[in-house]
């Protein structure tokens, strides 16, 4: 094995003195730091959506649809409840047909059915309608940030 290699990685600099001036190190000094780096990104992206999910289901219990970040009474951030968008279930386009329903009607070929589209003909009701709801299905809600 290359010794000065040995000796970058067992004379490691702290991750704050590679950040206050990259460029005096080397890149066989700053590639431990980008993999470093993005396990933790890759880490902190994770524990983000699990707390993410849990205000989500506690908005969602509560019927809220804001929340402010508060320190100290300062307002860090305010976060809006949106709705997951309305997406189509599998082989939507098929079930649709087997009813003996034109897919076209909520959606275009290469098929994918539109939920905007469908929404318009569930407003006449009846059967169609019963079969455009089973069709869609809604994605998990997210949180926007201001």
């Amino acid at each position: 094995m290359n010794t000065d290699l040995q000796n970058t990685a067992t004379n490691l600099p702290t991750l704050e003195e590679v950040l206050h001036c990259p460029d005096t190190y080397t890149p066989e000094q700053l590639a431990p730091f980008l993999r470093l780096i993005s396990l933790k990104a890759q880490e902190v992206f994770l524990q983000k959506k699990v707390i993410e999910q849990v205000i989500i289901s506690k908005m969602n219990k509560m019927g809220a649809t804001k929340l402010e970040a508060k320190v100290d009474g300062e307002i860090l951030a305010v976060y809006t409840l949106t709705p997951g968008r309305m997406e189509a279930v599998k082989d939507a386009d098929k079930l649709y047909k087997e009813a003996g329903c034109d897919p076209l009607e909520i959606g275009n070929y290469n098929f994918k059915a539109s939920w905007k589209a469908a929404s318009q003909l569930i407003k006449f009701g009846g059967e169609k309608a019963k079969l455009i709801e089973s069709l869609f299905q809604r994605t998990a809600d997210t949180l926007k940030t201001k």
